[in-house]
């Protein structure tokens, strides 16, 4: 919406970093000491409403400035040199072309001031007075300004003088963010005033009030009272207004765990209907895995609409700061857009090892399908193991349609795959209803033992076979008759037992790899269907179960299978 990346040339441990945000709402998240709330102050630092502006002279609700005071955001100690902090915010187009900037870029340093000899920030590409700061209004709520009364001392009560428009507003989004059913008619919002800097809210609602609110219920009234702030400014500025920044340190302070999940969903309203690009610091899992949840929301989108999920920015982000195991006293920064890597985010927050986990189990009647639907995920960079783990169960396909029948351990949260001749067994038709219904079982795209041995006993595709490995079967060492050596007939006399003796017996010698491998590049009609069909049914399980995607292979992307 306003802000795109920022790249960090070099801040106390950042160096060379940069990360992207969303549109509408980005979580910086991180252990501390990872400087959370320095990135909040970098975003906020370009942005002023100066004399010139309509706006100008605008305040929140509770009597702030549309800007982040440098002294919130900044604390320097004596061994920090001017010059030592620079940093690049580049931003949207629909910024850019709105405000009529020159450059779709805005680079700070840190300089001296001349009168005191202390640091301060100012445009890296020029030293005149008002240096072009980006006229856009920004309201930074710190820990000090979220602090609940109880902290306070002596205090005045200030006039909110709200609309009852925008009471009603509040009303309501405390109810559904705090989960307090009912609508008492004497709701109202207070302001208590301590100094300055310190302002505190909260509500009142039948004989309860600001000085006996919850630190939960002080907080999302500051930050409801923010959302109205900008509000306003959309109201009265209207053409003048091109959006504004919302900043927000701990957003999960003080919040049991389904608040913080409302209060996400509350962010992204408010982003999209009064145009604000809200940004926060979080240490919260419940937060991260609603904004993880709007991200798989979004990703299902793009991809139903086709469009490259590279070339796209997120409305939802998560940007993870962690340190550097390979440069020691630095933060590295990276995005966070699938599930499993923000499990790895939670895992190191932790401090647990993090290992690769497989989303979904899978089921088959055998380990030969195992073996033969991981090796086909491999060969086309599906990467099997981050979204199937291929459990040994190992049972005939009616124990499967048993346990569908009865939802025994989650099955219907898995895949399961049965041989390609399970519909033509006389029994079938009796479990077809189960099957269908299940929505997770997926056929095989041939009888593997027995179709591989039909394939190879044709004697000109032997020799194809046999050119193509002949380095692996060497020279007149696995020929024809080898192969074939106790299984002279052909297929029709033999049973599902001989065709497994001879995949036994040739697997041993060549490698079951080496077999799949070669009907896998004759057939490529069929395994296409198969994977598109491992990937329908993946993703509507995924889809119920807010996982990631498990996406074609690039050269099935853009094609369309003819059976389906």
């Amino acid at each position: 919406m306003i802000i795109k990346e920022i790249t960090v040339e070099k801040f106390r441990a950042f160096k060379n970093i940069s990360f992207s945000l969303g549109r509408r709402i980005t979580a910086i998240v991180g252990r501390n000491g990872t400087q959370k709330t320095t990135v909040l102050g970098m975003l906020g630092q370009p942005f002023s409403i100066d004399k010139n502006n309509v706006l100008y002279g605008c305040k929140t609700i509770d009597g702030y400035n549309f800007k982040s005071q440098f002294g919130e955001k900044f604390k320097f100690s004596s061994s920090e040199r001017a010059g030592e902090h620079i940093w690049t915010i580049h931003f949207y187009n629909n910024t850019v072309s709105q405000l009529g900037l020159g450059k779709d870029y805005y680079k700070t340093t840190s300089i001296l001031r001349t009168d005191t000899g202390q640091l301060r920030m100012w445009n890296a590409e020029s030293r005149k007075k008002g240096s072009g700061y980006i006229q856009l209004p920004v309201y930074y709520l710190s820990l000090a300004r979220l602090f609940p009364i109880g902290e306070a001392s002596k205090t005045t009560t200030l006039e909110t003088r709200l609309t009852n428009d925008e009471i009603k507003l509040c009303q309501d989004w405390y109810a559904q963010t705090l989960n307090i059913p009912g609508a008492e008619t004497d709701f109202n919002v207070s302001v208590e005033h301590q100094n300055a800097k310190l302002k505190y809210t909260g509500v009142s609602r039948n004989g309860y009030d600001v000085f006996t609110n919850a630190a939960g219920e002080g907080v999302f009234t500051k930050i409801a009272l923010a959302a109205l702030s900008f509000r306003r400014l959309q109201m009265q500025g209207q053409s003048s207004y091109k959006g504004g920044i919302l900043l927000i340190d701990e957003i999960d302070a003080a919040l049991f765990p389904r608040a913080q999940k409302n209060m996400i969903r509350f962010l992204r309203d408010i982003a999209g209907r009064f145009n604000i690009q809200v940004i926060f610091t979080t240490h919260s899992p419940e937060v991260l895995k609603q904004i993880n949840e709007f991200q798989l929301d979004e990703r299902k989108r793009l991809l139903d609409n086709g469009i490259n999920l590279d070339s796209v920015a997120y409305d939802n982000s998560i940007v993870y700061l962690e340190p550097s195991q390979v440069i020691p006293g630095t933060i590295i920064a990276s995005n966070i857009y699938s599930a499993r890597d923000l499990g790895r985010c939670l895992h190191q927050m932790d401090l647990l090892p993090t290992q690769s986990e497989s989303q979904l189990y899978a089921y088959c009647e055998d380990d030969v399908a195992t073996s033969f639907i991981a090796y086909l995920l491999e060969i086309y960079n599906m990467n099997p193991g981050d979204y199937l783990s291929f459990r040994d169960m190992n049972l005939g396909w009616t124990n499967y349609v048993s346990l569908l029948r009865k939802g025994a351990f989650k099955v219907h949260d898995s895949l399961i795959f049965l041989d390609a001749d399970v519909p033509t067994d006389t029994k079938f038709d009796k479990h077809k209803a189960v099957i269908e219904n299940a929505g997770n079982v997926i056929f095989l795209p041939l009888v593997i033992e027995k179709e591989l041995f039909e394939f190879l006993y044709n004697k000109h595709i032997y020799a194809n076979f046999y050119e193509r490995f002949i380095d692996v079967l060497g020279p007149l060492s696995f020929g024809y008759e080898t192969c074939f050596n106790n299984w002279t007939l052909s297929s029709d006399r033999y049973d599902t037992s001989d065709f497994k003796k001879w995949f036994k017996y040739v697997d041993a010698v060549v490698g079951r790899s080496k077999l799949f491998s070669f009907w896998i590049d004759a057939n490529a009609l069929k395994v296409e269907v198969f994977i598109r069909k491992i990937c329908e049914s993946y993703n509507k399980l995924a889809d119920r179960m807010k996982l990631d995607h498990l996406a074609l292979p690039n050269t099935f992307a853009n094609t369309t299978s003819t059976n389906e």
